[in-house]
């Protein structure tokens, strides 16, 4: 969903299958770019915790995202400034639709 200057990510789904293989910095790059060219300059996502998502929670702090709020089992991240991300993967190449 995009509000202004921000996008939020409603959802984010992975098989474990393709964790630790860089597919993930695969999608996140492409969503860099995507966002990039609509001038959205932060990402926002709410994070709660359940038994199965462990790593993904751990994923946004990689990604360089940052906590804006903790309550219970979830935690709100923002991304600050697209405008910075460089690229994280390194292998593999995505095309879009």
């Amino acid at each position: 969903m995009i509000v202004g200057e921000y996008a939020e990510i409603d959802i984010w789904v992975m098989s474990c299958r393709v964790f630790n293989r860089e597919f993930e910095y695969a999608v996140f790059d492409y969503l860099i770019e995507q966002a990039r060219a609509k001038g959205i300059e932060r990402l926002k996502v709410k994070f709660i915790k359940t038994a199965k998502n462990g790593y993904i929670g751990s994923l946004y702090d990689r990604l360089g995202f940052t906590v804006e709020k903790i309550k219970d089992d979830s935690k709100d991240y923002i991304f600050h400034d697209i405008r910075d991300y460089e690229r994280k993967n390194r292998f593999i190449k995505v095309r879009g639709s």
